[in-house]
């Protein structure tokens, strides 16, 4: 079972996804620079989202 402060770091890094991977952001990213940021931003931004969840799931409450 999930404990509360570990559900709470999961909905902000799941809400921290949401705001990254909306049209507005992807638009202005997509607009940056002649080729483009929109790969580099996505990659980027999974990675953070990917990291953070793993890290919230592997950390040890202190007992």
């Amino acid at each position: 079972m999930i404990d509360g402060r570990r559900r709470r770091y999961l909905l902000a890094t799941l809400i921290l996804a949401l705001l990254l991977f909306n049209a507005p952001l992807a638009i202005v990213a997509d607009g940056l620079g002649e080729g483009g940021y929109l790969p580099l931003y996505l990659f980027l931004g999974w990675t953070l989202v990917i990291l953070l969840a793993c890290l919230v799931m592997q950390w040890r409450a202190k007992s």
